[in-house]
């Protein structure tokens, strides 16, 4: 098989090539490449949202903490 120029750009993926060698020769592989890509980033957003989720907690148990702090202040 001969090496073409292939390139990627945002949203899009250009390969230099007659359209039916694309079917055989290069679609597979880039559907393999999607399904990892999209494995990797499905991994990167949940991590994303658990960190989130634990800051959202944090922040939610010190404002619970300054509450009761001013709850309990007396000025006489």
């Amino acid at each position: 098989m001969m090496k073409r120029h292939a390139s990627v750009s945002g949203n899009r993926l250009q390969i230099e090539r007659m359209p039916e060698e694309v079917k055989p020769d290069h679609l597979p592989e880039v559907n393999k490449v999607i399904a990892e890509t999209n494995r990797a980033y499905r991994s990167h957003w949940e991590q994303q949202q658990r960190q989130k989720q634990i800051w959202a907690e944090a922040e939610k148990q010190r404002q619970a903490e300054l509450a009761n702090l001013k709850k309990d202040l007396k000025f006489d």
